[in-house]
């Protein structure tokens, strides 16, 4: 019975690191302020290279409403000026770029949290549909989800 004990305080720390991490991303999630309401009081976010380096280091991209016409309303940076920048910066639209920073996103969770099921790291990383998440994953990885999973272990 005493060989248990390390691995129950193992498993039980596992867990309370979980709960922890949860809870951190849920209230984050929960504290996200519009778009807009970020890009107003970030600091001269007047050029694409800033509004990408805020977009990614206030994890904008969980917003599941984020769009290219919020951006370009607030940054005073037109829709066309944007759509041209990503794309030049070899993505095909606004979405797959805002999409690349959620599927990093969820791959670092997964590393984190092998055991909590993909749908719920997906949704936890911003992507709104499985359907599109599992899609985007296998054009990206070459493999689905589950089997980058796999691979993890």
């Amino acid at each position: 019975m005493k060989s248990l004990l390390p691995i129950t305080v193992i498993l039980g720390a596992g867990c309370f690191s979980f709960m922890i991490l949860s809870a951190i991303l849920y209230i984050r999630i929960k504290k996200l302020k519009s778009v807009s309401e970020h890009i107003l009081a970030a600091p001269s976010c007047k050029s694409i290279d800033n509004i990408s380096n805020y977009i990614r280091d206030n994890f904008l991209y969980l917003n599941k409403t984020i769009t290219v016409e919020e951006l370009s309303r607030v940054s005073s940076i037109t829709v066309s000026e944007i759509i041209t920048e990503y794309k030049n910066g070899g993505y095909s639209n606004f979405s797959d770029y805002i999409c690349s920073f959620r599927l990093t996103h969820f791959k670092n969770l997964m590393r984190q949290n092998p055991r909590v099921p993909i749908a719920a790291l997906a949704e936890d990383s911003g992507f709104s549909s499985r359907s599109g998440f599992y899609r985007y994953f296998q054009s990206v990885e070459g493999i689905s989800p589950t089997e980058y999973k796999k691979n993890l272990a």
